[in-house]
């Protein structure tokens, strides 16, 4: 009689999207796992752009045997995996249903979070990131989690957990040495000395997060909370909500997470609360996320069909065959494929009486798909002939287009000649009004904790007003607090929280968002420029007159030429990064935001200039 064969088990890897090389060496590493029928990865990344994913990867994690969580800073900041991957994962493993390992990939206080009442992969917690070859801490895991497969198979296995309690974490972290701060940490703390089960540690951890969670830095503020943490924007909700209206086209510049989805969202969400019958079929691309299945105009072009056929109650099957049809002419296939969609668009305006109407978010990210069309040689690509045919619609009104952008989107669109942006209400999205970045600061958390009004005041000089550093600091500053339910946010607070702030490395991908534009927008000059002021600037709020400005920026950025400097400096003030103060005959500047000013040179960035 022949052995049973064992089923392999399955693995689901939990990641933030800025780690996806570390999961993908650590996959590498399994492999040998895969082959020996122990395991299978689960692969999220596999599930295509445009399906319905929260649902695909709870699917997933319900299926999941093991759950490997990767933790580093950007895996605590991501919303999904807070609020979505890990609590499930907590709930399953309370139920004994799946077996959780944390695999630390980069420094982080994770000991502050219910992960630490879990065993930790590699040795002592050691961070893959900091081993001299990464090779020899993924062999760690790799051997570290077939022991812990052989354990979970076991049928001792309730036995090995000392009836049902979770054993201490990696690293021997005694109930002494923790000092974890906040919240959390107060509940893991206890679940770790008082050997919590699993269920117990859920609830700490459930309850201590909320608080935190509520400044949500990571989504727009329009998802969040169901949206009631919108603040501000009522001229560019007025200008936008015009332009929708009007069936006229819009583009929204802004830097990354300053709000740009969250404006598109609210206008439209106003816009159809006012009429039905003239409300316009919304179709919604998010490049940054769908740019990898545009092989070429007809995978576009299904995509719009899809949503019509929808709105019109029809199959979509049977406008697909149309577009099939016209794409398989050897002779005139891109000439036909393009007129045939011009009239499916015009034919479903008459039928729905609606206009049409694509919001495509994250525009920049289409230089992807350009790239691969030019590098491929693909028939029919989707590449900048096709914007400037979509541009051809919108002049002639078969088609309204929204676009939001970062600000390296106008040399792309310079770049490719696309001639799209001239045909719409252009939208430059800045910080937020004064009275809206206060309300942001209180308003998450106005039942829990109580700000002084000088902790408030200071929030919004050092944060610039802009909302994601806002959000940020309130999740800092919460995280901070010893005691939660005193809960009293003073301007000590406030001072020494952004201390901290400057002071770590690990905070690169926050004020990255920032001024992570201005290194390519330009040839790079952009930052050049800031980096001059950042120089210039020794104390908080310092005015930097244009003509030291500009001799600095000849000295220590390569820019003789004056006009061109103050045309830099345009585009930095349009972002609210650098403010513009007119005195005298030429104008100062200053920074927009405290903490980027003493991020920049804490950092040493200002160094990287020659």
């Amino acid at each position: 009689m022949q052995p049973a064969v064992r089923k392999a088990l399955n693995v689901f890897i939990s990641y933030a999207r800025t780690d996806k090389h570390f999961r993908e060496e650590l996959v590498q590493h399994l492999a040998p796992l895969v082959v020996a029928n122990e395991i299978t990865i689960l692969q999220d990344v596999d599930i295509p752009a445009g399906e319905l994913w929260r649902q695909e990867i709870l699917h997933l994690l319900e299926i999941a045997d093991v759950v490997l969580a990767l933790v580093s800073p950007p895996f605590f900041h991501s919303n999904f995996s807070m609020t979505v991957e890990l609590p499930k994962a907590l709930e399953r493993a309370a139920r004994k249903e799946i077996l959780l390992v944390p695999v630390v990939i980069r420094p982080v206080e994770w000991q502050t979070t219910a992960l630490a009442a879990f065993q930790a992969l590699p040795h002592n917690a050691h961070p893959v990131s900091k081993w001299p070859d990464r090779d020899d801490a993924y062999k760690e895991i790799a051997a570290g989690l077939r022991e812990a497969l052989e354990g979970y198979r076991s049928p001792k296995v309730e036995d090995r957990h000392n009836g049902n309690r979770i054993a201490p974490p990696a690293g021997g972290l005694s109930e002494p040495e923790f000092e974890g701060p906040g919240p959390v940490g107060t509940a893991v703390k206890a679940a770790i000395a008082d050997r919590l089960t699993p269920q117990e540690a859920v609830c700490a951890f459930n309850r201590a997060a909320d608080l935190s969670s509520s400044y949500d830095f990571n989504l727009p503020a329009t998802l969040h909370a169901g949206g009631k943490f919108f603040r501000g924007r009522s001229k560019e909700l007025d200008r936008l909500c015009g332009a929708i209206r009007q069936e006229k086209s819009a583009v929204v510049f802004g830097v990354q997470r300053v709000g740009k989805t969250s404006l598109v969202e609210r206008a439209l969400e106003m816009v159809s609360s006012e009429s039905a019958r003239n409300t316009p079929i919304v179709i919604r691309v998010d490049m940054f996320s769908q740019w990898g299945i545009f092989k070429g105009a007809l995978e576009f072009f299904n995509l719009i069909i899809n949503e019509l056929a929808r709105a019109e109650g029809n199959d979509p099957s049977t406008l697909q065959k149309v577009l099939l049809d016209a794409y398989s002419d050897a002779v005139l296939s891109e000439f036909n494929l393009q007129e045939t969609f011009r009239s499916i668009l015009r034919k479903s305006r008459r039928i729905t009486g609606r206009p049409i109407l694509l919001f495509i978010d994250e525009f920049q990210d289409i230089e992807h798909v350009f790239e691969r069309a030019a590098s491929r040689h693909i028939p029919m690509a989707f590449d900048a002939g096709l914007i400037r045919w979509l541009g051809s619609l919108v002049k002639n009104g078969d088609l309204q287009m929204l676009l939001g952008c970062r600000f390296q989107a106008k040399d792309l669109e310079q770049r490719e000649r696309m001639e799209l942006f001239k045909l719409m209400v252009r939208i430059e999205l800045g910080p937020l009004d004064e009275p809206s970045a206060r309300s942001l600061v209180r308003d998450p958390v106005a039942d829990s904790v109580r700000y002084e009004e000088e902790a408030v005041r200071r929030i919004v000089e050092l944060t610039g007003r802009f909302p994601y550093l806002i959000q940020y600091m309130g999740y800092e500053l919460v995280n901070r607090q010893r005691v939660i339910r005193t809960g009293q946010v003073r301007r000590k607070d406030v001072e020494d929280c952004a201390d901290e702030i400057v002071s770590s490395q690990l905070n690169e991908s926050c004020f990255s968002l920032l001024y992570q534009d201005f290194k390519v927008l330009q040839g790079g000059y952009p930052w050049k420029v800031l980096l001059t002021l950042a120089i210039l600037a020794k104390a908080e709020r310092q005015l930097v007159g244009f003509n030291e400005l500009a001799a600095l920026c000849k000295d220590r950025a390569g820019l003789p030429d004056r006009e061109r400097v103050r045309d830099l400096l345009r585009s930095l003030t349009l972002t609210g990064v650098v403010v513009e103060e007119k005195r005298g005959p030429e104008p100062s500047y200053y920074f927009g935001s405290e903490l980027l000013r003493r991020w920049l040179q804490e950092q040493g960035h200002i160094k990287t200039l020659r």
